[in-house]
């Protein structure tokens, strides 16, 4: 699908409701991913993801959800420019 501005929203996903860059085939390697993995498996890669020190975890209020994604979605656009 061509990419062009009647696709896409101001908040980068596309009409469809799909992220850029993701499709039906990349939704179902991830549902695989998670359906194989083990119980063990799932608590390391959790615990891996909390003492990753590039990002932080935190509780934001439900009403300012997605004003916090539109500025995740600006700096990205800036990093990618």
């Amino acid at each position: 699908m061509a990419k062009n501005k009647m696709n896409i929203r101001s908040d980068n996903t596309l009409i469809t409701g799909l992220p850029i860059g993701w499709d039906e085939r990349r939704i179902q390697d991830v549902i695989d991913y998670y359906d194989q993995q083990t119980e063990d498996e799932a608590i390391a890669e959790a615990e891996e993801a909390l003492q990753n020190e590039s990002s932080t975890l935190m509780a934001i209020p439900t009403e300012l959800v997605q004003v916090v994604l539109d500025l995740i979605n600006k700096h990205t656009a800036k990093e990618q420019k």
